[in-house]
């Protein structure tokens, strides 16, 4: 057994399944978007409403599919990681930075970013992990 903190599970199909030919499908749709989003970030395109192309954000949008997070739960991995500078953050001030009830965070929230390792409890405060880092594509600031 790993000594891993984090439980990563798959399932494998045969080819020619049906869920074979669909993951084969997005992965070729979803290669193109990134390839042409990666494009238009080299030619420094710009759309009209003003955000620049940036491929990383396509990457971070599958993942984020793929663990099954919602907004809040970015906001949340967004705050600790950017704002909080991977700092320990206590519950009030977390709840207070993204403008929501302390209970809810904790019982809404947190148990799920718990169970998939994106964040920690420590006895100074909630930190995001190293995987929460690598979710937003972000480098994790040096202890």
């Amino acid at each position: 057994m790993s000594d891993s903190p984090y439980l990563f599970t798959s399932e494998s199909v045969t080819e020619g399944h049906p869920d074979k030919i669909c993951d084969q499908i997005s992965d070729a749709i979803l290669d193109a978007i990134i390839a042409k989003e990666t494009e238009l970030a080299q030619n420094g395109y710009v759309a009209p409403d003003g955000q620049k192309a940036d491929p990383s954000k396509i990457r971070v949008a599958c993942e984020t599919l793929e663990l099954g997070l919602d907004s809040m739960d970015n906001r949340i991995l967004e705050t600790l990681t950017r704002t909080f500078e991977g700092r320990p953050v206590g519950l009030t001030t977390l709840a207070s930075a993204l403008g929501e009830e302390p209970d809810s965070l904790e019982d809404v929230y947190e148990p799920y970013l718990l169970q998939q390792g994106l964040i920690i409890r420590t006895p100074k405060g909630r930190q995001a992990t190293r995987f929460a880092y690598e979710h937003l594509g972000i480098e994790q600031p040096s202890d």
